[in-house]
């Protein structure tokens, strides 16, 4: 790919968060969310997805060496919809690439996959909306247009 080796060239840093796979507990598969929901019940794992992308950007503000205005943020699918909601909550990620993360919740034939019953629940209180086929609160087009430019 063309594209991010010169975003490398030209920022100093482009971070993934690798979501899917990261919160395995011992005897479950990848997407199944119900022992954080246990733990967490009430957090979402999209917010938690969020918190640890803005965690790594804290880590990255600590190290000398990293240019702090050169940081970027990249992901696909799930990862996609984090790169969007991470660079309109935190100003300190200036560049970042949302590939297949611009899904319209509304718009979504199996919309119910985003806010499951059971497996990887990724955002419980759409739920309630999609069962009643009601608009959601929001669409991560309205997240995206939260993202200043940070040209500079």
């Amino acid at each position: 790919m063309v594209i991010l080796p010169t975003l490398q060239e030209r920022w100093a840093l482009i971070i993934t968060v690798a979501i899917i796979g990261e919160r395995i507990y011992q005897g479950k598969n990848s997407f199944e969310s119900e022992p954080f929901y246990e733990q967490y019940p009430t957090w979402s794992i999209v917010g938690k997805n969020i918190e640890d992308s803005l965690a790594a950007v804290d880590v990255l503000h600590e190290l000398d060496f990293i240019n702090k205005n050169r940081i970027g943020v990249n992901g696909h699918s799930h990862e996609g919809h984090n790169a969007i909601f991470a660079m309109a909550l935190d100003e300190r990620i200036r560049v970042g690439i949302s590939n297949y993360g611009m899904s319209l919740f509304s718009q979504e034939e199996e919309r119910l996959e985003w806010t499951l019953d059971e497996g990887y629940i990724y955002i419980p209180a759409l739920r309630m909306y999609f069962l009643e086929d009601l608009e959601p609160p929001l669409e991560i087009h309205e997240v995206a247009a939260l993202i200043p430019s940070r040209s500079g």
